[in-house]
């Protein structure tokens, strides 16, 4: 880990004393659409739409051992005609990193604030507003093999939509917890193996939505296809990670039932030639219902895409 962030403290476009400085504009899902609600009215209500944003991260390296990490993600949401589903989204996380001969040390958080479709049970915008604290030791047991802790507690809370009769925020405020005991394998440059046991406990915060108080138990393994310094940014070489593992979810309220069972997030992305590359990619997980008489659903997801590198400093992307 300490040298993946030393690659990305090499590789910042700007730099100015000990500061490095990345930024990017995004351009993402502009166009136009035929029913913004999905079929959900009794008319179709077509728009124009874009959201933009210029993510930024800052970093400063005091030293090889101590860097400050910032990323903030700005994004405003454009709806031509439907001006009450206009936004303005952020995002922010900030960490310090420690980094010494053999173990690796991260603390830190983050503020979001975001309004966008929640999941495929409702056809409204909605706004979450979340914040978490982490943190992760890393032990470098030999020249190819570490071990690594890390916990992570996380508050979610939701504007109820306008007028729409649902109370959102009774049904999903919560505070999710988790820790993770992961073992990494690493003999060649550009592919680390991994096998991680997670514990994650969930506790909401409205009364009628207690029944959804939950543990999850999982155990997941994979691989992550690593980018060479120089491939940074471009189509070179196999990049992602595969994840699959298995989970037991259990609600603790004894009357509803529990699940077990594949779950995943699973994303490659594979050279075409020099500047195209093919993705595909799927995830499946637990998803808790917007609904007090619900607990929870599987969401299932699968598609591909494909990505060209127009510049140095551009990409085009289509999934």
């Amino acid at each position: 880990m300490g040298a993946s962030l030393e690659q990305i403290i090499n590789s910042a476009q700007w730099k100015a004393g000990l500061l490095r400085f990345n930024a990017a504009f995004t351009l993402n899902n502009a166009g136009y659409d035929s029913d913004i609600y999905f079929g959900s009215t009794t008319t179709r209500v077509p728009d124009y739409i874009l959201r933009a944003g210029i993510p930024f991260q800052l970093l400063l390296p005091l030293n090889r051992k101590i860097i400050f990490d910032i990323n903030e993600i700005p994004q405003y949401v454009f709806y031509l005609k439907t001006k009450a589903e206009r936004a303005l989204n952020n995002d922010f996380r900030g960490h310090i990193h420690l980094v010494f001969d053999r173990v690796y040390f991260q603390a830190g958080g983050g503020l979001s604030n975001i309004k966008q479709q929640l999941s495929p049970e409702l056809t409204l915008n909605i706004r979450q507003n979340s914040n978490f604290l982490n943190g992760l030791v890393l032990w470098q047991v030999s020249a190819g093999g570490s071990l690594a802790l890390q916990y992570q507690t996380s508050a979610y809370t939701y504007d109820n939509p306008v007028d729409s009769g649902y109370n959102i925020s009774k049904n999903l405020n919560r505070r999710e917890n988790f820790l993770n005991f992961t073992a990494y394998l690493q003999q060649v440059s550009k592919t680390r193996f991994f096998l991680d046991a997670e514990y994650g406990s969930y506790v909401f915060a409205e009364a009628p939505s207690s029944s959804k108080d939950s543990r999850s138990y999982g155990i997941y393994g994979g691989v992550d296809f690593l980018p060479s310094p120089e491939g940074l940014g471009q189509a070179r070489g196999v990049q992602g990670r595969i994840d699959l593992g298995f989970q037991y979810f259990n609600i603790l309220n004894p009357q509803l039932k529990d699940y077990s069972g594949l779950v995943g997030n699973t994303s490659i992305s594979i050279p075409l030639m020099k500047l195209t590359s093919v993705r595909g990619f799927f995830s499946r997980d637990i998803q808790f219902s917007a609904f007090s008489s619900l607990s929870y659903y599987i969401i299932t997801s699968y598609g591909g895409g494909l990505s060209r590198s127009l510049t140095r400093r551009s990409r085009v992307e289509y999934e």
